[in-house]
């Protein structure tokens, strides 16, 4: 884990290089926690690999089915790459794991670029009747 915490700092700090870095040692050890998977995606989403991004979100999932930051991670990468389905599919996973992504996705600015579009619309609509009910 503090390998770990150490490529969070580091990617807190901008150094995402070094981050990933840090997490590639910790898998070595760990090559099954799928929280450093997800964490080394978000590193490379930082620096524009966003198609490493995809795979590592995606390898954390395979590992952790209900682990909704790796959802909510793909949601945002697989919107980077314009596959809008993918996304909206990705997100809704994330909020029904984890009902506190629907906060974090109204106030992120990775999805301002289809904020208005109606898939993400739904996905409020959807959420919010079901917080109501």
């Amino acid at each position: 884990m503090a390998l770990n915490n150490k490529g969070l700092s580091l990617s807190e700090l901008g150094n995402n290089s070094e981050a990933i870095e840090s997490f590639d040692k910790a898998l070595f050890t760990s090559p099954e926690n799928y929280i450093l998977y997800d964490n080394k995606g978000y590193s490379l989403y930082k620096l524009g690999k966003i198609d490493e991004a995809i795979q590592l979100a995606s390898k954390s999932i395979s590992l952790n089915h209900d682990y909704a930051n790796a959802w909510y991670n793909l949601a945002i990468y697989t919107l980077e790459k314009n596959m809008t389905e993918d996304s909206v599919s990705n997100l809704r996973n994330a909020i029904m794991l984890d009902s506190s992504y629907l906060k974090e996705f109204i106030q992120d600015k990775d999805f301002d670029k289809i904020r208005n579009d109606t898939k993400f619309i739904e996905i409020l609509k959807e959420f919010r009747n079901d917080s109501q009910n």
